[in-house]
C-alpha cells in the first residue's frame, strides 16, 4: 500500500491514510499511538484496519459510513504495522516491552479470515517479549464470524498465550434491544458470548473486555449486566460515544471528559458486584486529532461517507428499485401503447449498453444514480443472453470510466469512450456494427433521456432499426425517463421489455 497522507498529533503519535495503487477509493486509516502521559518507548500501541471501511454500520462508527470496499489481505494488513515501525527508526519492535497491535480501527475482524493469517505472521515476523495483540467485535451472527472465532481461540492459544491477547466484545448496550439499534446486524446473543468468553478464557489469559459506549438514556443496570456475564471472565470499559457524523446523524452522541453522574454510578455497581471496570474517554487529544475509535481524520474518507450518505439517501426516495421495477415497468408499458408502431423482425443483432460505469452503480460516487442499480440486473440479462446467442456485445462510456463489474466485460467486446452524448460521436462503434453486419441495434443503460436517447436517434438515421428495453434503462427521474420513451417509441425507436427483447433475439438459449 501507498501512504497517501500522514498527520501527526502531538504527543500520542501519528494517523496515516493509504491505499493500493490500483485502487485510491479504497483507503484505509491506522494509527500509530502512545498512551497519554507514558512514553512510547514503555508503551507503544498501533491500530490497524482489517477491511475497508466496514459492512456492519454501527450507529456510533463513521467507518461503515464509507460502506464496504472488502476484507484487507494478511499482506496489506501487516504492511500497515510495517510502516508504523518504519516510522519509528529508534524504537525496536523485538526488543519493545510493551507493543499492542489492535485490530479495531476499521472493518469488523471477525468477517476477514485472513485476520488469523496476519496475527500467527505478526507472533513469527514481529515477535519480541512484549507483543501482545487485542481484537474487537460485535460478534456477528455468520458462519464465517463462527468459524473465525472458533480459529480464534486455537491462535490465541498458540501465539498469544498468557496474557498477550485481549478480546473485545463491542455491545454497547446492555439488552439486546438497545444493542441492536446501535449495531445493526444480526449478532450472536448475550448468551453465547458468555459462553464463548468462559471457553475462550484460561488461566494467565487476560479478560474478556465488554465495551460500553452507551448512547443518552441507554439503560444503565448493573444487576442485569451481571446476570448475564461473569466477572471472573470478563472486564467492561466504559466510554462516550464521540460526536462522529454517524453518531450525531442517529442521535447517540454522547461526549464527556469526566462520566456523567448515572454512569459513575453504574461503574461503581458493577466494581460491587466484582468487575474490572475501565470509565475514561481515551486521551485527551484522540477525539481533537479524529484518532479515537469511530472517527474518521482524513479528508478523502470523510468527504466519501458524506458522498455515501446522501446518495443512500436518494437511493430511498428513487423513482424505481429493484423491488418495484417489474410494477413500474407494467405501467411505463401501458403509457407508451398510444405510441406503439408495427414492430420489424429483428435483423441481425448487436447490444450496446451505455455508461454502466461503477461510478453510476457506487454510492460512494458523485456520479451515482440510484435508478442505475434497478436496471442492473436485466442489462446483466441482456448481455449474457447476446453472448449466448453469439451475437456481439460493445460498451459506451464517457471519458475514462470503467465498466461496472457486474457486466463482466469479455477481452474480445470493445468499450468505447466518447466525447459526446452519441454513441456514435465515437467513429469506432459505426464501424464496429459494420464489421459485424449488425442492423438491429439494442440500447441499454444509462441515461434514458441523454446518452440513451442521442444514440437511439443516431442510430436510426443510420439506417438501423434500434430498439430500447424499458426495464433496462434508466433516467434521473421517473418523468424524463418515460418522456424519452416516448419520444423514442413514437419517432426511431422501438421499445420493448428486456423479456420481448430476449425471446426476439435468442428463443432458446435465453
Amino acid at each position: 500500500m501507498d501512504v497517501i497522507e500522514t498527520r501527526r498529533f502531538p504527543g500520542l503519535g501519528r494517523l496515516f491514510l493509504a491505499a493500493g495503487p490500483e485502487n485510491r477509493s479504497r483507503a484505509v486509516e491506522f494509527v500509530d499511538a502512545a498512551e497519554a502521559g507514558v512514553p512510547k518507548a514503555r508503551r507503544w500501541i498501533i491500530t490497524i484496519a482489517v477491511q475497508a471501511g466496514c459492512p456492519v454500520g454501527c450507529t456510533l462508527c463513521d467507518a461503515g459510513a464509507v460502506g464496504y470496499w472488502g476484507n484487507l489481505s494478511a499482506d496489506e494488513m501487516l504492511e500497515e504495522v510495517g510502516r508504523v515501525l518504519a516510522s519509528n527508526p529508534r524504537l525496536d519492535a523485538k526488543a519493545h516491552p510493551d507493543l499492542q497491535i489492535h485490530f479495531s480501527r476499521m472493518g469488523e475482524p471477525a468477517l476477514n479470515p485472513a485476520v488469523l493469517e496476519a496475527l500467527e505472521r505478526l507472533r513469527a515476523e514481529v515477535g519480541g517479549p512484549g507483543l501482545s495483540c487485542a481484537l474487537s467485535t460485535v460478534a456477528p451472527d455468520t458462519p464465517v464470524a463462527e468459524s473465525f472465532m472458533e480459529r480464534l481461540r486455537a491462535v490465541k492459544d498458540e501465539h498469544y498465550a498468557g496474557g498477550r491477547f485481549e478480546l473485545q466484545f463491542s455491545l454497547h448496550g446492555i439488552d439486546e434491544r438497545e444493542r441492536k439499534r446501535v449495531v445493526p446486524v444480526r449478532t450472536w446473543s448475550f448468551e453465547r458470548i458468555a459462553d464463548y468468553g468462559r471457553r475462550f478464557r484460561k488461566e494467565g489469559d487476560r479478560k474478556v473486555v465488554l465495551n460500553l459506549a452507551l448512547r443518552p438514556g441507554a439503560a444503565l443496570d448493573a444487576q442485569a449486566l451481571a446476570s448475564r456475564f461473569d466477572p471472573a471472565h470478563f472486564a467492561v470499559r466504559l466510554s462516550p460515544v464521540l460526536p462522529t457524523r454517524a453518531a450525531e446523524q442517529a442521535g447517540d452522541a454522547h461526549p464527556w471528559r469526566k462520566p456523567p453522574p448515572a454512569l459513575s454510578a453504574f461503574a461503581k455497581g458493577l466494581r460491587a458486584l466484582g468487575f474490572e471496570v475501565r470509565v475514561g474517554p481515551g486521551a485527551e487529544g484522540d477525539a481533537a486529532a479524529g484518532a479515537a475509535c469511530g472517527q474518521l481524520w482524513s479528508a478523502p474518507l470523510q468527504s466519501f461517507a458524506s458522498i455515501r450518505r446522501r446518495n443512500l439517501e436518494r437511493d430511498e426516495a428513487s423513482y424505481v428499485s429493484a423491488a418495484t421495477l417489474e410494477s413500474k415497468a407494467a405501467a411505463w408499458h401501458e403509457a407508451l401503447k398510444p405510441y406503439a408502431r408495427p414492430l420489424p423482425p429483428p435483423r441481425s443483432s448487436g447490444l450496446l449498453i451505455v455508461d454502466m460505469q461503477d461510478s453510476a452503480l457506487s454510492p460512494r460516487s458523485p456520479e451515482f444514480l440510484p435508478a442505475s442499480r434497478a436496471v442492473a440486473r436485466n442489462i446483466a440479462r441482456l448481455a449474457a443472453g447476446f453472448r449466448a446467442a453469439g451475437r456481439p456485445v460493445a460498451f459506451s462510456v464517457q471519458g475514462d470510466g470503467r465498466v461496472a463489474d457486474i457486466l463482466a466485460v469479455r477481452e474480445h467486446e470493445p468499450v468505447l469512450r466518447r466525447k459526446k452524448s452519441s454513441g456514435f460521436s465515437d467513429a469506432g462503434l459505426l464501424r464496429w456494427l459494420d464489421e459485424r453486419g449488425v442492423r438491429t441495434l439494442v440500447i441499454c443503460g444509462v441515461m434514458t433521456h441523454l446518452g440513451v436517447e442521442a444514440t437511439a436517434r443516431d442510430a436510426s438515421n443510420l439506417g438501423f432499426d434500434a430498439r430500447l428495453p424499458l426495464d433496462a434503462c434508466a433516467g434521473a427521474d421517473e418523468d424524463v425517463h418515460l418522456a424519452a420513451l416516448k419520444t423514442a417509441a413514437h419517432d426511431f425507436a422501438f421499445v420493448q421489455s428486456t423479456e420481448e427483447v430476449l425471446g426476439a433475439i435468442c428463443p432458446e438459449s435465453c
